[in-house]
């Protein structure tokens, strides 16, 4: 039975719903290239839209996947929680946070 939560193809099913499902005869290399190539194109996703969800979302922890918004919280903790029990891979999701408008950085 293929893995639907890493992926090779992406399938859309008549409910508009897109599953990813991975070749399960992949490499574990490969595997692994997939899942970074889609934290690439998240936290590119991220970067790119970061003014707009700064609006939207600020001072929160924001879970990304597939370029899309799927969870918000105010915590990291129960961020975790909440994709665990909607049955999220962690490792198809990019997290970031978004600070409060005025936070310094250092480097």
């Amino acid at each position: 039975m293929p893995n639907l939560l890493l992926g090779h193809k992406s399938y859309t099913d008549t409910s508009s719903i897109s599953v990813e499902v991975v070749d399960m005869n992949k490499t574990e290399e490969e595997k692994i290239k997939f899942i970074l190539e889609r934290f690439d194109e998240n936290e590119e996703w991220f970067s790119d839209h970061y003014e707009e969800l700064q609006a939207k979302y600020e001072n929160k922890i924001l879970a990304i996947k597939e370029k899309k918004v799927i969870l918000v919280d105010a915590k990291v903790e129960d961020l975790l929680k909440n994709l665990k029990a909607k049955k999220e891979d962690i490792s198809s999701v990019y997290i970031a946070s978004i600070p409060p408008k005025g936070t310094a950085f250092i480097l």
